[in-house]
């Protein structure tokens, strides 16, 4: 690509140039004894078509995709200025797509593309429930179908955990709070390899009926709900 300004002075030149040939070749005809008229007429009939000897001059400069590229961008332009409408709803359909592909990417990406940010990642599996009658089913198991996994031997897999995303409401610290959570089997993070920063992880105990009012804290949560207060554990809230 060049800089508009100089190509604009070669277009000058070029025009000069071309001008300059075609008088010095009208003078030579002269010379031999042709009149102007004629002289003029001949010249420009073996010079041949000034604009297409220029256009194949710029050609040899390079840059005629770019030409061509601002020539439709101009084209474009003008046209859409002409309909107001059609300028908006192509506006609105660009916005859309855009939208709808940066959403599909991060999806993809952070499902597909960017590892789980877990030991051993490639080794896990996550199980879903298609039922017969259905022609998908949703990324979950039935909770007697996860019972009877867990409890027989399996070749398969090292160990099986379970998990559902839930909501609850937080209250007894400032305002309530709505909350994403999720309900997990005591052995989750034992089977994705993490170990809490503080604390500790579930025990088996908890998953009985009645034991099961423990929870762990995200990082975000116990600094901005609770300032990073190592006793608050033992501090009395509630989630429903």
């Amino acid at each position: 690509m060049r800089w508009p300004w100089r190509r604009r002075a070669r277009e000058t030149e070029l025009t000069e140039e071309l001008q300059a040939h075609l008088e010095m070749d009208i003078e030579l005809r002269i010379q031999r004894g042709e009149s102007p008229p004629l002289a003029r007429a001949n010249a420009l009939r073996e010079f041949g078509n000034v604009t297409h000897v220029a256009e194949v001059t710029r050609d040899m400069w390079g840059g005629a995709s770019w030409d061509a590229f601002i020539h439709d961008v101009r084209y474009a332009a003008r046209g859409l200025r002409r309909s107001p409408a059609f300028t908006a709803i192509a506006v609105a359909t660009f916005a859309l797509g855009i939208g709808a592909n940066t959403a599909m990417f991060t999806v993809v990406n952070g499902a597909l593309l960017k590892p789980l940010p877990f030991a051993q990642p490639d080794q896990l599996v996550v199980l879903s429930h298609v039922p017969a009658k259905l022609a998908f089913g949703g990324l979950s198991v039935f909770d007697h179908t996860f019972a009877e996994l867990r409890a027989t031997p399996s070749h398969a897999f090292a160990s099986i955990a379970s998990f559902g995303g839930n909501q609850m409401t937080l209250t007894g610290v400032d305002a309530p709070e709505r909350l994403r959570t999720a309900q997990a089997s005591a052995n989750l993070m034992t089977v994705l390899g993490v170990s809490p920063a503080i604390g500790r992880t579930f025990i088996a105990a908890e998953e009985e009926p009645g034991n099961s009012h423990v929870v762990l804290l995200s990082d975000r949560m116990w600094r901005e709900r609770f300032g990073g207060a190592r006793s608050v554990g033992s501090a009395s809230h509630s989630a429903q």
